[in-house]
């Protein structure tokens, strides 16, 4: 596996916080998942729900040490779900759980209506895990003395901050991955944002609002640059033509980069004929799920386990990559789990 495969470069962003449990709230999925994957290195345990209800219902059901809410989602946004939450807190006298509000406005008034609805902090989006950090060991009366900030790395990009990209999504490979799914995914809200006759409306504010955010966290800084300049010219009352034609022409150069910019994967080895040695497949599983209990890759043991990717345990082996790459180390184990009761079976 090559070097930008490695997730290393994630040490740099370990904190002396304790290993909490935390329900991070988010309708946009790159947002959920990369909160996911920051906070899984640093051991804690993720919970993810995309909207309000569900947030209120995961509440209900578990235990949490701090709550990372999104403001703005549909069917009931992170004002609403807050204040059901210490409602239920005050009818069952059950201590306040710190919500952190994820937001990326400037606003007093959104400030002021996270405070009144029981929030306790607010984080910026895009990301920013040192600030995070601080806010959660703030909220939690914790201190964290390990500072790390992540703005843009690479004074060169001129498109896509890989040096960024890396030091939060952990590898090239991922922040491709993430950004591919963002253009295929936000296709349809580009085009009504690109055609819209009338931005100055909350839906249109919204949405760029959110689609600034994403660009953040995924290193399209020029992309990010742009959305910031149509919402300031939206708030300005200013002609907005020229900043929507060059958004327009940023899609098409970022589409452009990722028929160019390909992931190196693991080499496979030939297809072979003969039986595969369960007793090695056996072990492998087993060092993936001790590292996997300690919230580890053992790189080796996986990309090993990768070169069995013949059936029957192709779909098995696949899933089990796939926990890794997400960093979702308690679904790993549920996967190596089954997948070793399956050889012990043979």
């Amino acid at each position: 596996m090559g070097d930008e495969e490695k997730i290393d470069y994630f040490d740099g962003l370990h904190t002396q916080l304790p290993a909490l449990r935390i329900l991070v709230v988010d309708d946009i999925e790159q947002n959920t998942e990369l909160l996911s994957l920051l906070l899984s290195r640093d051991h804690h345990a993720v919970t993810k729900a995309s909207n309000g209800l569900e947030a209120i219902d995961t509440f209900i059901q578990h235990d949490f040490d701090v709550i990372l809410m999104d403001i703005h989602m549909p069917e009931c946004d992170g004002i609403e779900a807050s204040i059901k939450i210490r409602e239920i807190e005050k009818q069952q006298r059950l201590k306040n759980i710190p919500i952190i509000a994820l937001t990326a406005s400037v606003l007093q008034q959104d400030k002021l209506l996270a405070k009144k609805a029981g929030m306790n902090g607010f984080a910026n989006k895009p990301i920013d895990i040192n600030q995070l950090n601080q806010e959660i060991a703030q909220v939690l009366g914790l201190g964290v003395s390990k500072e790390i900030e992540i703005a843009q790395t690479d004074p060169n990009a001129k498109h896509i901050d890989f040096k960024k990209g890396l030091a939060l999504w952990g590898s090239k490979c991922k922040q491709l991955t993430e950004i591919t799914k963002f253009i295929k995914n936000n296709d349809k809200r580009f085009d009504t944002l690109l055609n819209e006759p009338q931005l100055n409306t909350q839906n249109s504010y919204s949405l760029i609002h959110t689609l600034k955010g994403i660009a953040g966290n995924l290193g399209l800084i020029a992309l990010m640059r742009l959305l910031s300049n149509l919402e300031q010219a939206i708030k300005q009352d200013e002609d907005v033509d020229n900043i929507l034609q060059s958004i327009k022409a940023e899609l098409a150069v970022i589409s452009q980069l990722l028929t160019t910019k390909e992931c190196d994967q693991p080499n496979k080895p030939e297809s072979k004929n003969n039986v595969v040695s369960i007793d090695e497949l056996t072990e492998l599983c087993k060092a993936l799920y001790d590292s996997a209990q300690n919230a580890e890759l053992n790189d080796n043991a996986l990309t090993n386990l990768q070169k069995f990717s013949s059936d029957p345990f192709s779909d098995d082996i696949a899933a089990i990559a796939d926990a890794f790459d997400e960093f979702d180390f308690e679904n790993a184990i549920l996967k190596l789990d089954a997948l070793l009761k399956k050889l012990n079976d043979i």
